[in-house]
C-alpha cells in the first residue's frame, strides 16, 4: 500500500509511524513551547515594568491597556506590587503565552512550507 502523505506539512497519514514522524512532531512541539514561553516572560516582564515605570512618563491608559490586558482588571485601583507580581503578572503571562502559542505554530508552519518548496 503507498502511504499518503499531508500535502504541506509532510506527515504520513496511512502506514506505521515512524522515527522521522515521532522527530518531528517533538521538534514542532518543543520549538511551540519555546516561542509560548519567551512571551509569557516578555508578558510578565512587561506588566512588572509598568508597575515601575515612573509617573513622569505620563503613559496614556490605552497604551497600557495595550501593552498590558491584564491591566483591566485594576482600572479602578492602583494595585500593590504583590498585587502585579502574583496577579497582574500571570494574568499578562498568560494571554502573552498564548499569543506566543499561535506565533510559533505560524511560524514553524511556514518554516516547514518553505523547506517542501525549495525540495
Amino acid at each position: 500500500m503507498k502511504q499518503k502523505r499531508f500535502p504541506v506539512l509532510g506527515f504520513r497519514v496511512i502506514g506505521p509511524p515512524s522515527e522521522d514522524n515521532a522527530c518531528a512532531a517533538i521538534s514542532m512541539m518543543c520549538f511551540i513551547l519555546k516561542t509560548s514561553l519567551a512571551f509569557a516572560a516578555i508578558g510578565y516582564l512587561v506588566a512588572l515594568g509598568l508597575y515601575f515605570a515612573p509617573l513622569g512618563w505620563h503613559i496614556p491608559s490605552a497604551v497600557a491597556y495595550a501593552i498590558c490586558p491584564a491591566a483591566y482588571l485594576t482600572i479602578t485601583v492602583d494595585p500593590s506590587f504583590a498585587g502585579v507580581a502574583l496577579a497582574l503578572g500571570p494574568v499578562n503571562a498568560s494571554v502573552y503565552g498564548v499569543i506566543g502559542l499561535a506565533v510559533g505554530l505560524v511560524l514553524w508552519f511556514l518554516a516547514k512550507l518553505l523547506k517542501r518548496e525549495r525540495r
